[in-house]
């Protein structure tokens, strides 16, 4: 049989392995929630600075075509990239959704800073008719 010690040292990598499942859910969590709010910030209107926020896309919204899907990608991409920290190695990728055509939708990858996880989070990023954007863990 093991040793007593041995027993200790499996129970203790358990719990710290479930203590680091559970850190990286919650910081999933927080940064769900900072970037609802962050990309649904039109730049030019907080205090912080012009650049913080993402365009109005309003007007793109009447003609999905290849180059607004860029250029609505490249804002989403630089937003995420300069004001959320715990994300490192970040992948944005159009994910057209059949069920909805009226929604752009992006699939957003990264890993945690910080966070010994095996595989990246994801999100998906919907920008409605509207101009909103919502967030969800994917």
């Amino acid at each position: 049989g093991k040793r007593l010690l041995e027993r200790i040292r499996e129970m203790d990598r358990g719990k710290r392995g479930q203590a680091e499942a559970e850190d990286a859910d919650a910081l999933q969590n927080s940064i769900l929630n900072h970037l609802s709010k962050l990309l649904n910030v039109r730049q030019g209107s907080a205090v912080i600075g012009d650049e913080f926020g993402i365009p109005d896309f309003s007007d793109l919204t009447a003609s999905f075509g290849s180059e607004a899907i860029g250029r609505i990608e490249k804002s989403l991409y630089e937003v995420i990239r300069r004001y959320e920290p715990r994300l490192k190695n970040i992948r944005l990728q159009f994910a057209p959704d059949a069920a909805d055509p009226l929604n752009v939708v992006f699939r957003l990858e990264g890993e945690l800073v910080g966070v010994r996880t095996d595989k990246p989070v994801a999100f998906d990023t919907v920008l409605t008719p509207s101009g909103r954007i919502t967030i969800t863990r994917s």
